[in-house]
């Protein structure tokens, strides 16, 4: 869902032409967040454990923190992950406290991550979408030009809906539907591997490999 105060034109400039990354990093790129209610409406058709302990997880993990390795601390050295990360004082706080990404074996800890989904637990979506975390999601995103607001979370309704079934190398599997374009693409990949008889081509070898990256 997109914020209410979208238009058609929010990612041209005066002249009409695409304002470079716009619609992909910043406030302007983000839609009004559905995973809050839309957790909770599944865990409420489909849970079976108490929501606190769905959430307790994640929330220790925030609490506690979690070491960081190799992979992570190389990945926030790369210049592209610095560029985008920096751009904003939020992110850089996290990932790069004093100006440098945090060294192997220090334990990140996000205490106001914990913070949010402690509301979360103890109050369902309206932890999140309304009160002081709506309050701040709105404040980032105003700052930084964005036009997200308190009441584009509060609003958020999430939506059952049938999924796309597809049918490919004996399986049977279930996507998203229009409007996301995913489902739909996965199935025209599988259908045409499965018409180029892909799987009885030798595994790891160029060919498969060749059909796969054309498909």
């Amino acid at each position: 869902t997109a914020p209410a105060a979208a238009t058609r034109t929010m990612y041209l400039d005066k002249d009409g032409k695409p304002v470079e990354n716009a619609s992909t990093v910043g406030p302007l790129a983000a839609g009004v967040p559905g995973s809050p209610a839309g957790l909770w409406e599944l865990h409420r058709k489909l849970g079976k454990l108490p929501w606190k302990d769905v959430v307790a997880p994640a929330r220790k993990l925030a609490v506690g923190g979690f070491p960081v390795d190799r992979h992570l601390h190389d990945l926030l050295g790369k210049e592209e992950t610095r560029k985008l990360l920096l751009r904003f004082p939020e992110t850089a706080k996290i990932w790069y406290p004093g100006g440098a990404p945090p060294a192997i074996g220090t334990v990140l800890r996000l205490p106001e991550l914990a913070a949010t989904l402690g509301r979360y637990a103890e109050h369902g979506p309206e932890g999140v979408t309304k009160g002081a975390g709506a309050q701040a999601v709105e404040a980032a995103s105003k700052r930084h030009g964005g036009i997200l607001t308190a009441a584009d979370l509060a609003a958020y309704q999430p939506v059952w809906r049938e999924p796309l079934l597809l049918d490919a190398f004996g399986w049977k599997l279930a996507s998203m539907p229009l409007p996301s374009s995913g489902g739909i693409i996965m199935g025209q990949i599988l259908g045409m591997l499965e018409r180029l008889d892909w799987t009885k081509l030798p595994r790891f070898g160029a060919d498969r490999d060749h059909l796969l990256a054309e498909s």
